[in-house]
């Protein structure tokens, strides 16, 4: 989807973040989390799965283009937690 890095990029960090939360032994052991990652990682999650139920309902590809392309809700996602002055990347 333009205007949002590729839902690939981001594989490696939502992992790192599911075995942060899953596997660390001890809590008071935890390190600094990064919230921002955090979020976007979420929100990444969440519009790649509403994508995917478009798909799985039929959709074809330009037409869920179009949809995410046009939806006020991504855009305001997008410029709230993606464009920045320095912008993050996995």
């Amino acid at each position: 989807m333009r205007g949002f890095p590729s839902p690939r990029a981001w594989i490696k960090r939502v992992v790192d973040y599911r075995n942060g939360f899953t596997h660390h032994p001890v809590v008071n052991d935890a390190q600094d989390v990064d919230k921002m990652g955090m979020v976007q990682c979420n929100y990444m999650l969440r519009i790649l799965l509403e994508l995917c139920f478009l798909k799985s309902m039929g959709m074809d590809a330009a037409t869920i283009e179009a949809l995410a392309r046009d939806c006020e809700r991504y855009r305001q996602i997008r410029r709230r937690f993606f464009d920045s002055p320095a912008p993050r990347t996995p």
